[in-house]
Parts: structure tokens; C-alpha cells; sequence
């Protein structure tokens, strides 16, 4: 089960669509932070994540996906995508975090994203004006 850190988002695509007028550093200064974002997403869920064996939340990774905005860019000429996932490859997780018929959710990933992306949105909107 993974979550998907997408830059992309609804109201972040109009800042994907910003980033084109801006330097390269900029989109570096937004790749980071939205590195950084992921892997507090990560920390967050380790906190939250039941444990029993610990397997569950020992298996909770960040992974980037895809290749570098500038690159992405100059290859096709289209805004690009900053995607990373958060997430386990364990059997159970889906189960844990979104509950069944005899489990009460225990929900771990989804609340650990919406505590982190508040800060999120602010440091890109601080990364704008900067660069303005």
C-alpha cells in the first residue's frame, strides 16, 4: 500500500505552471522541499503506525518516482511532475489502515500526509516569493 506525494495536485499544479517562468533553481529549491516533505510523511507514519512485530512500520519507505523536473521538461516540454511514494510493501497494511469487517481501522498514512502537507504548501509559496 502506498500514498503518492504528488506535486501535481489540485491547487499545485498552478504552481507547477509558475515554476516554468522561474530559474532552474527554483524547481531545485521545490524538489527538495518536496523531498524533505516525503520523508517527514514517512517519519509521521512511523509514529502513527500500530505495532505489534514492528515489521509494518520498519517497511514504510519513501521512493521517488520518475526523473528530474528539468529533465522531464526538455525532453517532452511539458511541466513535469515531482512524485514520490510513501508506503510498505507488507501484506497487511491496507487492512490496518483502512480497517475490515472485524478490524477497526487503524489508520496511519493518510493522517501522517495531511499533517505534513500545510508546511508543505508554505514552503513553496515562501520558495516563490523568494525567487521573485
Amino acid at each position: 500500500m502506498r500514498i503518492e506525494f504528488k506535486i501535481d495536485q489540485a491547487d499545485i499544479q498552478r504552481t507547477l505552471k509558475r515554476l516554468n517562468r522561474y530559474s532552474g533553481g527554483v524547481v531545485e529549491d521545490v524538489q527538495r522541499a518536496t523531498a524533505h516533505a516525503a520523508i517527514e510523511v514517512q517519519k509521521e507514519a512511523r509514529i502513527m503506525t500500530p505495532v505489534d512485530t514492528g515489521r509494518l512500520r520498519a517497511s514504510i519507505t519513501v521512493q521517488r518516482v520518475g526523473n528530474s523536473v528539468s529533465a522531464f521538461r526538455s525532453l517532452t516540454g511539458r511541466s513535469a511532475m515531482i512524485t514520490y511514494q510513501v508506503g510498505t510493501n507488507v501484506e497487511y497494511a491496507k487492512p490496518v489502515e483502512f480497517g475490515t469487517q472485524r478490524q477497526r481501522p487503524q489508520p496511519y498514512l493518510r493522517p501522517a500526509y495531511n499533517i505534513v502537507i500545510p508546511e508543505y504548501k508554505a514552503a513553496l509559496k515562501r520558495i516563490l516569493r523568494k525567487a521573485k
